[in-house]
C-alpha cells in the first residue's frame, strides 16, 4: 500500500475517532448520543462500502488492461517468431 493511501486511511480513522469522542463528551441525552453514534456509523459504513466498490472497479480495470496487454504481447511475439522463421527458411532455400 502506498504512503498516500496510508495517510488517507489514518486521516479517516482520526476523523472517525474524533467524531465519536466529540459525540461521547458532548452534553446530550443518552438516546440522542446513541442515535448520533448510529448515524455516524451508518455514514462511515456507507462511505467504506463506496470506497470498496470503487477499489473493486479499479482493480477490475487493471486486470482487464493487464489481460489485454498480455494478449497483445503474445500476438507480437508470435508475429516476430513467424517472421524470423520465414527469414531462416528463405536462407535455407537459397543455400
Amino acid at each position: 500500500m502506498s504512503s498516500g493511501k496510508n495517510v488517507a486511511i489514518a486521516v479517516l480513522t482520526g476523523a472517525a475517532v474524533g467524531a465519536i469522542a466529540g459525540i461521547l463528551f458532548a452534553p446530550a441525552k443518552g438516546t440522542d448520543t446513541r442515535q448520533a453514534i448510529a448515524d455516524k456509523y451508518s455514514s462511515l459504513r456507507g462511505r467504506a462500502m463506496d470506497a470498496k466498490d470503487d477499489l473493486i472497479g479499479r482493480l477490475e480495470n487493471v486486470k482487464s488492461n493487464f489481460e489485454d496487454a498480455k494478449e497483445n504481447l503474445k500476438d507480437d511475439v508470435r508475429e516476430k517468431l513467424l517472421t524470423e522463421i520465414q527469414k531462416l527458411e528463405d536462407k535455407l532455400t537459397k543455400a
